[in-house]
């Protein structure tokens, strides 16, 4: 495994990258992401809902998802098994709790308010020491309804949801400067490609460089494997 992975966020900035360049890369993305993926033209390796209100409104669209989409890991909030949505296989299913540290466990992870945030600590224990954000903008527009949002990268993402208060703005941004905090601890390079990003708490970064700087990590890594196999 790679210790490089890209974030893919849902923020109205990935309209304004060609998703199709992230395909060579392993990749984590979020909610009804999956709606996406043909464009795109890779699904990622990784996927993760890990919020009990969102898992409530996307987990009976699930299951077909999941069985389309054998090869990519699913990391779903525990309230998933209502949808009759079982551990095991590509599924893990993942408990939250408060905090201000990692989680040490996929039944332990922090809630850090927004999905992309709390996937940080997955992240971490799969291994990943570099991520590379996409689509990670880190800011709200005000709403008065979700018919035309302005929020995500298509306006059927959050269907169902409602609109977005000061009081959900202010969780879904509010804990990035401790994810940041926890990243550097735990010795995660973690750099933003989201044109426009908000975020001041991550290294900003053109999506091209970013990528050149992943690729570079696993021409090291390869590198590094074909020395010691000649030595």
């Amino acid at each position: 495994m790679s210790s490089g992975i890209v974030l893919i966020g849902s923020g109205p900035s990935l309209n304004k990258i060609d998703p199709r360049k992230l395909a060579p890369y392993d990749a984590i993305a979020f909610n009804r992401s999956w709606l996406a993926w043909d464009d795109w033209e890779f699904a990622p390796r990784y996927h993760a809902c890990l919020d009990r209100v969102s898992i409530a409104i996307i987990g009976p669209e699930l299951p077909p998802v999941i069985a389309r989409h054998g090869r990519t890991r699913f990391f779903l909030h525990q309230d998933a098994a209502s949808a009759g949505i079982a551990d095991g296989g590509n599924v893990t299913l993942c408990g939250l709790v408060d905090g201000d540290r990692f989680g040490g466990t996929f039944t332990a992870l922090t809630d850090f308010g927004n999905v992309g945030a709390v996937s940080m600590q997955v992240l971490q224990l799969l291994g990943y020491r570099k991520v590379l954000m996409v689509g990670v903008d880190g800011d709200y527009l005000p709403e008065k309804s979700v018919d035309n949002d302005a929020n995500h990268f298509r306006d059927d993402y959050a269907r169902g949801r409602v609109p977005l208060t000061p009081a959900l703005r202010a969780r879904y941004t509010g804990h990035w400067p401790v994810v940041a905090s926890e990243c550097k601890r735990l010795g995660m390079d973690v750099r933003n490609a989201s044109p426009g990003a908000a975020l001041t708490c991550f290294h900003q970064i053109e999506l091209d460089e970013g990528l050149a700087w992943l690729s570079a990590i696993a021409h090291s890594r390869g590198a590094s494997s074909l020395e010691g196999l000649n030595s």
